[in-house]
Parts: structure tokens; sequence; C-alpha cells
């Protein structure tokens, strides 16, 4: 073998054992790793009802709560559905307000959502819920997204309001006298919204869930006890309220 064979022949064996560069990371390392960077606790800036479901394989959490570059909605969904190898019903456990920490995620390269599991902590440990970020374009969208869902401090902190209607919108309790902003704060998202004239004045009934809607565990179901309680305003102010504890709608900071 000639000099120049042997040297080209022993440059391309070298080549094989070097080990190639790590190919540059896909989107949904990169949202991971955003993800991971989020650290410690954070409180909810909405409600959180998910489908809970079970198929012969196992149980699943399916979001209704979704944040794409447009902002955050909620999508509908039946409140109890089955068949012969499945059920799946609507649950609330964790609502706005409420600290939680992310218990894991999963990420989807054919839809480009990803998906992130929360557990509640303190008041609300052992509550559970999903929300959806789709169709992200860039960490930059990711990071509105995060900011539209979570909040690094608990929210009612945020407002220059008395210290009586504070400590109230921590307890969930709607009194008299509260604007749009403050029931929000207090016990989240209206199921729906009725608007009518009273005497010339704008009125509104929103109608607030209570209690955490169905159980479907993979050896137990119960269509559960969701109820709704109806808080009225009169030009933007509590009249009445059916929540004494525990349309374009007003964001929350």
């Amino acid at each position: 073998m000639k000099w120049r064979e042997f040297w080209a022949a022993l440059a391309f064996f070298i080549l094989l054992l070097t080990p190639s560069a790590p190919a540059e990371a896909g989107p949904g390392k990169v949202l991971e790793k955003a993800v991971k960077a989020k650290k410690g606790t954070h409180f909810l800036k909405s409600n959180l009802p998910y489908v809970a479901g079970r198929h012969p394989f196992g149980v699943y959490k399916k979001p209704l709560v979704v944040c794409s570059a447009e902002g955050l909605n909620t999508r509908q969904a039946g409140e109890f559905g089955f068949g012969w190898y499945h059920a799946e019903g609507r649950t609330m456990s964790l609502r706005i307000n409420d600290q939680v920490k992310v218990e894991d995620i999963d990420y989807d390269d054919d839809e480009n959502q990803l998906d992130i599991e929360v557990e509640g902590t303190g008041r609300t440990a052992g509550g559970e819920g999903v929300v959806a970020f789709v169709r992200l374009g860039g960490i930059d969208e990711f990071e509105r997204c995060w900011n539209e869902v979570f909040s690094e401090v608990s929210i009612e902190t945020k407002y220059e309001w008395p210290d009586s209607v504070k400590r109230d919108v921590l307890a969930r309790r709607v009194t008299n006298g509260m604007t749009r902003e403050m029931v929000l704060v207090a016990v989240g998202n209206p199921e729906r919204i009725d608007k009518s004239l009273e005497d010339g004045k704008e009125a509104e009934t929103w109608h607030i869930q209570t209690g955490e809607g169905s159980n479907v565990g993979f050896w137990t179901m119960s269509t559960g006890d969701k109820r709704e309680a109806a808080v009225k305003f009169i030009d933007g102010v509590v009249v009445r309220s059916e929540l004494v504890a525990a349309g374009s709608q007003p964001k929350v900071k």
C-alpha cells in the first residue's frame, strides 16, 4: 500500500471513530427545557377544567384550557360519556389563584402541542389539571402562553383593593359591591353569562361551577357533584350572589 493510500485509509478510520456532533435540538426538547426552567410553584390565572378518561390501557387527561398566539380559551366538553371500552367526564379540581407545581410535560410533534400537567399544593393538594400550549412558533410564544396561564405571586396581591376584599377573594367569597374583576379572581371564569337590561341598566348573571364534576378512574366512575351558583351584576357591580363561600371578561394581571 502506498503511503498516500495508507494515510487516507487511516483518516477515514479515525473519522468513523470520532463521535458526530449532536443534532440540533428539536422544538420538543427546547420547550421541555423551558418548562423545567420554571422551578417552584405558581398560581393559576384561570380555572383548569379537563377531561378525565380511561381506556383498556390506563387513564388519561385531555386538556380543555388551550393557549395559542391568539390567546387563552376553554374548549367545551360533555359532562360524562362512556362506551364498551372507555369512559370520560369533565372535571375541575383546580381553580384560579390555586397554587400548583408542574407534574409532567408531553410534546406532540405532529400537532405542535405541549401539554403541561400540574398538581395542587397547599390548600389544593391532591388537585390535578392539564393545560395545552398549541401552535407555538418559538420560545417567545411559549413565554406569552406561560404568562397567560401562570402567575408567580398570588393574584390578589397585584391589585390595590381593600384588605377586606382581598380576604374575601382568597376565601372565594363573592359579596355585594364586588366588581367583575374581583369576582373573576375569587372564583374564576363563569360557565356561561346571561345578559339583559333592567330599568335601563346593564344586568349580567354569571353562572359559576361549584363542585368538581365527573370522577373517572381506572376502576371507579361517578357523574360527580357539579352544580352552578349565580352571581348577578348591575352596571358591573354585584347585587346578588349565591357564592358566600368558596361576553367579554376582564383579564387578571
